[in-house]
């Protein structure tokens, strides 16, 4: 079984490390054009093609939801659109019973663990430990590669089966050939690859009003950090509330310490549980040195009083709230798009909390798998594949990512979009200032959550600009200096953005200073054997559990920092070392050939 592993993982690395040319240089060339696979494998025996019925039909569909929408999933306009469209094109009468949870993370392994799955997980990840325990060895989950041929899925296999795409089909497949969580498959935008770790976004936000009232500069330092802070909390009261100094939409400030302590290669979870690379190794924050600073920075924050007293339990509603009011000194957030004053806000510069260490951002990969995922007892399967493969054409990614056209939706749901007089894409609402940008709007009204199975490529190709109306505003590509391989890679430019706007404002800000930074070097997906998936999931709970209650109590107070060394002892005594054996060994050959 570590054959197939190390096979596998070495087909991801070969393909999975990404890299271009010069830096910031617009190239006057569209994205490259698909071209038709050149290996495939042996078409299966001749089946049915969905075999269609007027029966009524439930499929029950599982999601999660934005942050800042308030409406139901169901509500949304595409599950609608796909009830309509299954109905005209196939003659499926299909209700979807469309369900969201927000705290699904909690939810899953309940689902799995009792064998009570919906038919359909959209756009929640399946971990490969999960694909390997609950596909491999329960069969609980489909396994979609018995449906990706040119009879239930022509597009989803084309596109999948692209040379081009050979990474992802290698990180979605499983050691036993199954393929249990269909990926996306992404461009590599321009803008993106110069502004986030993942999908997070890493980053803090200065009010530069207040930087001047107290006569300071952006922090160039930990310590010029803490100034600044201590100077905003002896501002004057709001509204009769003391200010606070520095605010956090969910755990974005602890994931942008671990990138100023010097982590990458993924997205950074809260309290350093997630696997990273730094000094060309493959590293659990949690357990090392580093972890220490990390504690020490968030308990000083805390413990001052920079940060609120319901930092652990404030959501993202009341940390914007507090921050329009004019409240709030530095917020770490996804966006600055709800801030009516955004320009007077700015990001900080990047700078390492350590000396010696170096800062990297590492972009998205081109890819994320298992983001749609099945039951293997669902009675349609059929149709699940149908809908996952309208997923990988042009007019479902419209359809899913940007809705109808202006007086076009025959479910009179929706305005639908038009192109404003600059050219961009927008809608009523956005025009009437309801909603900052037209993607905040989408994430209300068009689909439930952006990373969905399906490729997203298409929207940068002739036939979809064509469909858009939009066929003499191709994309323009750029080179990017990759700062791990020096190399260089390309970037896609879907969007044009200009800072006249909040949302624009933002990420150009925030691209400018994350830019000399930027690396593609992406932990790719790996899989273990059963046994130590296993074991590593076992171990994983443990280990998360006693992480976060003791973290919190370091951070507050409640346990005194002399005792983080006994703390990594527990850690030491709940198995840590041999969880990090078995991801270190995993990842082997990747890391060799990165950094040799």
């Amino acid at each position: 079984m570590k054959k197939i592993v190390a096979l596998l993982l070495a087909i991801v690395m070969v393909v999975g490390i990404f890299a271009g040319c010069n830096t910031e240089k617009p190239v006057e060339t569209k994205p490259q054009e698909t071209k038709p696979a050149e290996t495939q494998p042996a078409e299966t025996e001749p089946v049915a093609l969905h075999p269609v019925t007027t029966d009524p039909i439930t499929i029950k569909i599982l999601t999660t939801r934005h942050t800042n929408t308030t409406n139901e999933a169901r509500d949304t306009w595409f599950f609608n659109h796909l009830e309509k469209w299954l109905h005209d094109e196939y003659g499926y009468n299909v209700t979807l019973d469309v369900q969201q949870n927000t705290e699904y993370k909690e939810q899953i392994p309940l689902l799995l663990g009792t064998d009570s799955l919906p038919d359909l997980r959209w756009g929640i990840a399946l971990d490969n430990s999960q694909a390997v325990v609950y596909g491999m060895g329960e069969g609980m989950i489909l396994d979609w590669s018995e449906y990706l041929n040119e009879t239930y899925m022509p597009n989803a296999y084309a596109r999948m089966y692209d040379p081009q795409n050979a990474d992802a089909l290698a990180a979605s497949t499983a050691p036993d050939g199954g393929i249990y969580g269909l990926p996306q498959l992404t461009d590599r935008a321009y803008n993106n690859a110069s502004s986030s770790i993942g999908g997070s976004q890493d980053r803090m936000f200065f009010n530069t009003t207040w930087l001047k009232e107290v006569g300071l500069e952006l922090p160039t330092n930990l310590e010029e950090l803490y100034a600044v802070l201590e100077a905003f909390q002896n501002l004057p009261k709001v509204d009769g509330q003391d200010v606070i100094p520095i605010i956090s939409n969910k755990d974005i400030l602890e994931k942008t310490l671990w990138t100023m302590l010097g982590f990458y290669g993924g997205v950074h979870s809260k309290y350093g549980t997630a696997f990273a690379i730094k000094d060309e190794q493959i590293q659990l924050p949690v357990y090392t040195e580093e972890y220490k600073t990390f504690i020490e920075v968030m308990n000083k924050m805390y413990t001052e009083g920079y940060l609120s007293p319901e930092h652990f339990t404030m959501d993202a509603t009341t940390v914007r709230g507090l921050t329009k009011a004019g409240k709030v000194g530095v917020i770490s957030d996804f966006t600055l798009g709800f801030v009516p004053d955004y320009t007077e806000w700015q990001t900080l510069p990047w700078f390492p909390i350590n000396e010696g260490d170096q800062i990297v951002i590492s972009t998205n990969s081109t890819y994320r798998v298992a983001n749609t995922w099945a039951s293997a007892s669902t009675e349609y399967p059929e149709v699940l594949a149908l809908i996952l493969d309208y997923m990988y054409t042009e007019e479902g990614s419209i359809a899913y990512f940007y809705g109808p056209k202006q007086g076009e939706d025959d479910l009179g749901l929706v305005d639908g979009w038009y192109y404003d007089e600059n050219g961009k894409r927008t809608t009523k609402l956005v025009a009437d200032g309801v909603y900052g940008d037209y993607t905040s709007y989408c994430y209300q009204y068009i689909f439930p959550v952006e990373y969905v199975a399906g490729d997203r490529t298409l929207l940068s190709s002739d036939k979809a600009y064509e469909m858009l109306g939009m066929s003499d505003s191709a994309p323009k590509s750029y080179q990017i200096l990759d700062t791990i391989t020096g190399d260089y890679f390309t970037a896609v430019e879907s969007t044009v953005y200009t800072d006249d706007n909040a949302q624009g404002y933002w990420f150009l800000n925030n691209s400018a200073v994350s830019r000399p930074y930027i690396t593609t070097v992406y932990l790719p997906s790996v899989y273990l054997s059963e046994e130590d998936a296993l074991n590593a999931a076992d171990l994983k709970t443990l280990l998360e559990n006693h992480i976060i209650s003791e973290s919190a109590k370091f951070i507050t107070g409640q346990r005194p920092l002399d005792q983080l060394d006994a703390f990594q002892d527990e850690l030491k005594g709940l198995g840590i070392e041999e969880y990090i054996a078995l991801y270190q060994d995993a990842y082997a050959d990747f890391i060799a050939s990165i950094f040799g």
